[in-house]
């Protein structure tokens, strides 16, 4: 059986930006979750506080 490298090449091209657009889309996610939640503890906070 012989490997095919064309047919990997495509396939890894096609998959490679795939990866990457979703890792940084859950990286993004990740960060815009952690600064919700900062700010959710700032406004309960100065509630508190006030």
């Amino acid at each position: 059986m012989k490997f095919d490298y064309k047919y990997a090449l495509t396939n890894s091209s096609e998959l490679i930006p795939l990866a990457l657009f979703f890792g940084t889309a859950s990286y993004i996610s990740s960060i815009n979750i952690l600064v919700c939640y900062a700010i959710i503890l700032a406004i309960l906070y100065t509630r508190c506080a006030s």
